[in-house]
């Protein structure tokens, strides 16, 4: 088995664990990665110093599995410790390799490439280029892309089964419960695993007890929101973890678990910080009906692009801090009102969001919008 990486400047913080080292730590140092000393260019951008990785974090970044899933709390440094993955042990090692991350909408596939790109800069000795807003396969969809020297690349791209079977390399399914046609996407990626030298990570927060992550992480017995005793939980060809806050802070993780738990409701909390899949038993209709009868790509984060001249109307719930806010485009087209998009703004300012929606306001007869002060037509 391939010794576990070391990262650059990882020995001043922790040792390295293996794939069955528990955090009580019969953990081990292995060699520095090994290559040739690259100048970081002048005019590129450095971290002040380099990240700080955890146990839990490393049990992922170490894992040589060919496919491999992680439940986890939201905010914990796992999209960093992933990205140490497609850097360190997959695209430096192997010269001509190519990562794809598949993300739920084209702003977070730029913000984990800028990810990727940040934790390069942080080691003197690394360098690439990063290549945002090029087009994929000659769509108007965007893809971005990281260049290695050795010619490996990471391409960071929007979710949907078309770029699911676009490349073939290493695949990495970025915040899976949440992906939309979350079934088909992953049936694509898979159908790309044909080599035997790929890898895929599957890594998300529950959104629910429902989906193909909900349905991954059951067969591998990670579904009821408690530690498994020993980690990662291995399963034929697959290998799980699992970390929630708790776990993370024992581990090292810098949070005040008191302070947080003060500042969310009950469902929250389960969900995005204890890594609960949370059963929607009020739910009238089943995950499965509702997903056969969702259009692909009709959620987005910017201003919708729709075909014609659509007779429009919307509805707008504001929110601004734990709640989305949404606003919810439908045509009249005889006695049937269809969706035509549904704009979804998380963590946007209140005055980028009405900046927003003004400019939306010439296409739709009229908005009607609710929030917690009341409704109101616009």
């Amino acid at each position: 088995m391939e010794s576990p990486l070391k990262y650059p400047n990882w020995g001043d913080q922790t040792n390295t664990l293996s794939e069955s080292t528990s955090k009580t730590g019969r953990g081990r140092q292995s060699s520095a990665l090994s290559g040739s000393r690259i100048e970081v260019k002048p005019s590129e951008s450095k971290l002040k110093e380099p990240p700080t990785f955890r146990p839990y974090q490393i049990r992922w970044a170490n894992d040589t599995s060919r496919l491999a899933l992680i439940v986890k709390a939201t905010q914990i440094g796992i999209s960093t410790a992933t990205a140490g993955w497609a850097i360190f042990k997959r695209c430096l090692r192997i010269p001509g390799h190519l990562v794809i991350i598949l993300s739920r909408s084209e702003r977070q596939s730029l913000e984990l490439a800028r990810k990727c790109k940040a934790l390069v800069n942080a080691y003197e000795g690394v360098v690439a280029q990063l290549y945002e807003n090029r087009p994929f396969l000659e769509t108007s969809q965007k893809q971005h892309e990281i260049e290695f020297s050795n010619g490996s690349r990471i391409i960071a791209l929007a979710a949907n089964p078309d770029t699911a079977r676009g490349y073939s390399g290493d695949t990495l399914l970025d915040e899976f419960a949440f992906h939309q046609d979350a079934a088909a996407i992953y049936k694509s990626a898979y159908g790309r695993m044909t080599n035997p030298g790929y890898q895929m990570r599957v890594i998300s927060t529950p959104n629910g007890a429902q989906g193909k992550f909900f349905e991954l992480a059951k067969q591998m017995g990670l579904d009821g929101g408690f530690r498994p005793r020993r980690q990662p939980v291995k399963l034929d060809s697959w290998s799980a973890h699992w970390t929630d806050v708790h776990l993370a802070v024992e581990e090292g993780f810098p949070v005040d678990v008191a302070a947080l738990r003060e500042g969310c409701d009950e469902e929250t909390w389960l969900q995005e910080y204890c890594a609960n899949f949370l059963a929607g038993g009020s739910q009238w209709i089943s995950w499965e009906l509702f997903e056969q009868n969702v259009q692909p790509g009709l959620v987005v984060d910017e201003e919708p692009s729709l075909v014609g001249e659509p007779d429009l109307y919307a509805g707008w719930d504001v929110a601004r801090n734990r709640d989305l806010s949404v606003v919810w485009f439908s045509e009249l087209v005889g006695d049937i009102t269809w969706t035509r998009a549904i704009l979804i703004m998380a963590n946007v300012p209140t005055p980028d969001q009405t900046e927003r929606v003004a400019r939306i306001m010439p296409r739709v007869h009229r908005l009607h919008r609710q929030d917690g002060h009341g409704i109101g037509d616009l």
